[in-house]
């Protein structure tokens, strides 16, 4: 796995200095000490040679129930190098900016930290953005395109949340990430295509029992940061006929 960090350096001493000043101005007869933020991602071992910005990730603090905002920035690079806070428990928020949909064209990665702030103290602390979607790919070989003449793929996890390919996505389509949510321990690739016989179905069960690498631990279950490459390719049955044969790998 690859991490890719920003950690905020020391502002001009004027601004932090007029910035401390209102800060502590706000925190009149509390106790108080001072916040430093980090943001790093960590990329699945499939994506190690993609990069990563992390400067303009908004960051949320909230109190320690996770839910009553205290402070909220834009961007990671926005944020003072030294944030004046009550002491106290926080959590810590980061992701990429924008809302996580079902379906997306580009990873998402979000990340919590727990932080205690004490008296007179300086605390660092570091969120660590993780995948939070799978990344579904499908390849198809020559003889595939030569042979199939329109196709539609369906990934199906169990609920009404579906992903699909189909032919007029193009013969190389890009990658799509997939937020399945929890609990999700399988998922059926069904096929469905014409070629010169008619019409050809196929599908597969994929399971984690097949990941050969490993994002964020064991698990039986499919997460954020697992890639599944599906590959399609026409087989030869006992009828004499050809019909489509699925194989999967995965990264998980």
């Amino acid at each position: 796995m690859k991490l890719n960090k920003i950690f905020l350096g020391c502002a001009a001493a004027m601004a932090l200095a007029s910035c401390v000043s209102e800060d502590v101005s706000k925190l009149a007869g509390q106790d108080s000490g001072r916040l430093e933020v980090g943001v790093e991602t960590q990329l699945p071992m499939k994506t190690r040679a993609e990069v990563y910005t992390v400067t303009n990730f908004p960051v949320t603090i909230y109190q320690e129930d996770g839910t009553t905002k205290v402070e909220s920035y834009d961007a990671v690079s926005a944020m003072p190098a030294q944030i004046l806070l009550p002491t106290g428990n926080y959590v810590l928020e980061a992701h990429t900016p924008g809302v996580m949909e079902t379906i997306m064209t580009a990873p998402y990665y979000k990340g919590t930290e727990t932080s205690t702030i004490l008296k007179d103290a300086t605390t660092q602390s570091t969120i660590t953005c993780k995948q939070a979607n799978t990344a579904v790919t499908v390849n198809y070989d020559q003889d595939f395109l030569d042979l199939f003449s329109s196709w539609t793929i369906t990934f199906d996890d169990g609920t009404d949340n579906a992903l699909s390919f189909i032919n007029e996505d193009g013969t190389s389509p890009a990658t799509l990430y997939w937020n399945l949510g929890s609990g999700v321990d399988k998922l059926t690739v069904n096929f469905r295509g014409t070629n010169r016989d008619g019409t050809i179905t196929a599908n597969m069960t994929l399971t984690k029992s097949q990941a050969t690498e490993t994002y964020d631990g064991q698990s039986v279950n499919f997460a954020g940061g697992d890639a599944i490459v599906v590959n399609f390719t026409p087989t030869e049955a006992t009828s004499g006929y050809v019909t489509v044969g699925i194989t999967a790998s995965i990264f998980g």
